[in-house]
C-alpha cells in the first residue's frame, strides 16, 4: 500500500469527550481500520533522540521494532505480524513520522482496510509536525460540554482527583487547539459529542463526508464486537447501544460550587464551542475556606477510590503497558 495513497484521521480534544465511541462507530466501517489506542507519540517522541539518525536503517529497525511490541501489549493488542525490517523497508522508514504512518498503514493492511483513525491522547500537540510531514491527515475536533466531561472523571477518577484539576487541562488542551485552528488554519471536522450520541446518523454521515469516505449504515451504531471493552474499566461502554441522552447531568455529580468554579475558568471556551454559563459564580468561591475544604475532602476520596480500584484490579492493563515501556527504556538507554 502506497503510503500517501490511504486516508488517515486522527481526532483531537480531551479523554472522556467520546472518543472511544467515535472510534468503534469508525470502525464498523468497511474501508477503516480504528484500533485501540498506543498513545505512539507521548512514549517514543521524548525518546526518539536516544534512536540516532533513523536514515541509518539499523536506527529506524530499533525503532520500528519497540513501537510494534508497544502496539502489540496487552492494552491495545495491534497483533501486527510483519517483521520491523520489513516494515522499514516497505515503507521506507526514515522518521517517527513515517514509523507512524508505517505502522498505522500495516495495521489496515493486515485488516484489508485502505484507511486508518488514530485516537491517542494529546494528539493536538504533534498536529503541526504531522501536518508538515504526512499528506492527506484529516482532523477531527471531538469536543463535550466541559461539565459534563469533568463529571465523567469524577465519576472514574483517575489522575485527575478534583473538578478544578480537570477543568484546568480540559482549558489548557481547548486553548491549544484553538491556537491551531486560528493561527495555523487547521481545518477539522468539528463533533460536538452530544450531537454525535442524540443524532448519530446525521452527525457519522456529515464525518464520513467530510473525510472523504462512502456512508456506511453501520458506522451509525455500536457493534458489541470490541474485546478492549471487558480489558478496561474506563472502556466498559463502547460494546453498549448508544445513550440517547447522555448528557447534562453533570449535576447528579457536580456541587454548584462545583458548576461554578468550571463555569469560571472555563468560560471563554465554552462560548467559543457554544455552551452557555448556568451559574453566576462567585469571585471569591474559589478561595473561600468552604470551598477549600469541600475541594480536599474530594481530592482525598477520589485518591481513595483510585488506590483501592488498583487494588481491585481494575487499572492493572495500564501497569502491563507501563512494563513494556520500562523494558523498552532500559533497551535505547
Amino acid at each position: 500500500m502506497n503510503n500517501d495513497s490511504n486516508r488517515k484521521i486522527i481526532v483531537i480534544g480531551s479523554e472522556r469527550s467520546g472518543s472511544n465511541l467515535l472510534r468503534v462507530l469508525l470502525d464498523n466501517h468497511s474501508q477503516v481500520s480504528a484500533p485501540a489506542p498506543v498513545h505512539f507519540c507521548d512514549v517514543f517522541v521524548p525518546l526518539i533522540a536516544k534512536y540516532g539518525c533513523l536514515r541509518r536503517n539499523k536506527n529506524a529497525i530499533k525503532l520500528m521494532g519497540h513501537m510494534i511490541r508497544y502496539a502489540n501489549s496487552e492494552f491495545s493488542d495491534w497483533k501486527i505480524k510483519k517483521r520491523a525490517d520489513a516494515i522499514v523497508t516497505g515503507y521506507h522508514v526514515d522518521s517517527f513520522s513515517s514509523a507512524f504512518n508505517a505502522i498505522y498503514t500495516e495495521k489496515a493492511l493486515q485488516e484489508s482496510a485502505i484507511s486508518w483513525f488514530c485516537k491517542d491522547n494529546n494528539m493536538h500537540q504533534y498536529a503541526f509536525s504531522i501536518i508538515h510531514n504526512l499528506r492527506g491527515v484529516k482532523f477531527i475536533y471531538l469536543y463535550r460540554d466541559p461539565r459534563d466531561q469533568v463529571a465523567s472523571w469524577m465519576r472514574n477518577p483517575l489522575f485527575l482527583l478534583t473538578p478544578k484539576m480537570a477543568i484546568c487541562k480540559w482549558v489548557e488542551e481547548q486553548q491549544a487547539i484553538k491556537q491551531l485552528i486560528d493561527a495555523w488554519q487547521l481545518n477539522p471536522v468539528f463533533v460536538k459529542y452530544e450531537e454525535l450520541v442524540s443524532d448519530t446518523e446525521r452527525v457519522m454521515q456529515n464525518l464520513l463526508e467530510q473525510v472523504g469516505l462512502p456512508v456506511e449504515a453501520a458506522c451509525f451504531q455500536t457493534s458489541g464486537k470490541h474485546v478492549e471493552a471487558k480489558k478496561f474499566k474506563l472502556w466498559e461502554n463502547i460494546e453498549k447501544p448508544i445513550i440517547q441522552d447522555n448528557y447534562g447531568r453533570y449535576m447528579d455529580i457536580l456541587s454548584h460550587a462545583d458548576v461554578g468554579i468550571i463555569e469560571k475558568c472555563a468560560g471563554f471556551i465554552m462560548d467559543w464551542l457554544g455552551y452557555h454559563a448556568k451559574m453566576k459564580a462567585s469571585k471569591r468561591i474559589e478561595s473561600s475556606i468552604r470551598y477549600r475544604i469541600h475541594e480536599f475532602r474530594l481530592r482525598m476520596r477520589n485518591n481513595a477510590k483510585m488506590i483501592r480500584d488498583m487494588k481491585l484490579g481494575e487499572h492493572k492493563i495500564l501497569y502491563a503497558k507501563r512494563a513494556v515501556r520500562s523494558e523498552i527504556l532500559k533497551e535505547i538507554v
